[in-house]
């Protein structure tokens, strides 16, 4: 599916990766976060890396903790089955491509709705200085605001013109869904830590990508009219995300937060936020009651998969607890002078997390961190269970397309997210295999040994195919 960046693009290049629901933050050696020389009671210590982590994290608490994220995560294990489905039907030479159900054409359009999309900006563009940005929406009757209860099938789309220090322009299209407000919420709270370490704003965001970074503020100040303060930009962009469209809540909510209190407009914005927040309470339980239940007889088939998902309920499960409790948990890095110690008390509290750290002439390292019990405690075989998990849907992720599964075109060229921590990988001589197309790395294991990732493909696989292959019956409504 398209998206703003295929890897996350930070100040830094390579310094972290992200993807949608592979939850796992890959750190290169010189961000690592506690390195041995570090003082964790110096309030300026590496506030940099801090401000790395943090922006990571944020992208992790919003798969995590959000209607967003945890829609896009249904939306995706939806079409496990009849991605395998397809696959077994390509395998016998039957053709059903083009017979896709009611029911999985509006999983890609929830999916679609859920991360938002970005069209016309070419592949691999280099973005200059932005000196201004013209925004406009593509039919103006969208922008109007929603009587309280915003409409989870309603989309806003802008046209955008992006003016460049030179008088260069480039135009295109997009809607702000997950992708675009996770960044643009990480990148404020991302450059509020450097500002604080002693970085001018102008030093933080002149090597920074200007879309979709630097576009958030400039989009929401457009929208209310004037500006936006940098913990109400968060706010907002919260709110869209635990709202069921998170395009049409950031545009109303937007242009309705600088009323004035009494007028109407302030008691629309009061009554939108309340819905938004009893609705992602009531969604929290179905998701626990109906969803997870779900999640499960989709992964049956697999006793890995199965085992990994225990793994995943719990994490799920503490994200929707601390949600609960401190409905804006971004205000946290936002609020605290971001040391090391108040990084690390703050993310162990609301969520543990598993980063793959790069060492500095040595093999990258896996741990998990977070507070005493729950998944960091957890057997090393649970642990295993859920990267095999994590490799399945990073595989499945690959064969989606805007509006349909593909298994016949060759996937696009992508990295194992567990390069550089794999024994396997380090026995065969780091083949190239396993930084280009590791679901072919079947036979690169010495005495038949499998990795990490050819395990989660070969699970999926093991998943029974239901039939008729690309109906409805074949997702687990």
């Amino acid at each position: 599916m398209p998206s703003f960046h295929e890897e996350e693009v930070l100040r830094s290049g390579t310094a972290g990766v992200f993807r949608l629901h592979s939850l796992i933050l890959n750190i290169e050696s010189l961000n690592e976060l506690s390195p041995e020389w570090a003082n964790l009671d110096d309030e300026s210590a590496l506030p940099l890396v801090v401000a790395l982590h943090a922006h990571e994290y944020i992208h992790y608490l919003h798969n995590l903790t959000t209607r967003a994220g945890l829609g896009c995560l249904t939306d995706i294990l939806l079409l496990v089955l009849p991605l395998r489905a397809q696959k077994v039907d390509d395998n016998t030479g039957s053709d059903t491509h083009g017979t896709q159900g009611v029911q999985l054409r509006a999983t890609f359009d929830s999916l679609r709705r859920l991360k938002g999309y970005v069209k016309h900006i070419p592949p691999k563009y280099q973005w200059r200085r932005v000196t201004r940005w013209e925004f406009s929406p593509v039919n103006p009757g969208q922008l109007r605001v929603p009587a309280v209860v915003i409409d989870h099938e309603q989309q806003v789309e802008f046209d955008v013109t992006a003016i460049f220090d030179d008088g260069d322009e480039l135009q295109f299209t997009f809607s702000p869904g997950l992708e675009f407000i996770t960044e643009g919420i990480a990148y404020e709270i991302d450059r509020d830590i450097r500002m604080r370490a002693g970085v001018s704003r102008f030093g933080v965001d002149t090597n920074t990508p200007a879309f979709p970074y630097l576009a958030f503020g400039p989009l929401l100040e457009f929208l209310a009219g004037g500006e936006v303060p940098a913990d109400q930009r968060v706010i907002l962009g919260t709110l869209a995300l635990l709202a069921p469209s998170p395009s049409v809540a950031l545009t109303s909510l937007s242009e309705l937060q600088g009323c004035e209190e009494g007028t109407s407009g302030a008691i629309l914005f009061t009554a939108i936020v309340n819905d938004i927040l009893n609705g992602f309470s009531n969604y929290s339980e179905l998701f626990r009651d109906w969803h997870i239940p779900m999640f499960y007889k989709i992964f049956a088939g697999s006793e890995i998969l199965s085992k990994g998902m225990q793994v995943y309920e719990k994490l799920m499960l503490k994200g929707l607890s601390s949600r609960r409790q401190r409905q804006l948990l971004e205000l946290a890095f936002l609020r605290e002078p971001m040391t090391v110690k108040n990084f690390n008390n703050i993310a162990a509290n609301l969520l543990e997390r598993v980063v793959f750290q790069r060492k500095l002439g040595a093999e990258l390292e896996i741990r998990w961190e977070g507070a005493k019990g729950s998944v960091v405690t957890m057997s090393a075989d649970m642990h295993e269970a859920f990267a095999v998990l994590q490799s399945c849907i990073h595989y499945v992720q690959q064969h989606l397309k805007d509006t349909h599964l593909e298994t016949q075109a060759p996937l696009r060229p992508t990295q194992c997210p567990f390069s550089g921590a794999c024994t396997v990988e380090h026995r065969a001589g780091n083949p190239e295999i396993c930084r280009s197309t590791p679901w072919e790395a079947k036979n690169i294991g010495e005495d038949g040994a499998i990795c990490t990732y050819q395990a989660g493909v070969d699970a999926f696989r093991s998943i029974l195919a239901p039939q008729p292959a690309l109906q409805d019956d074949s997702l687990p409504f």
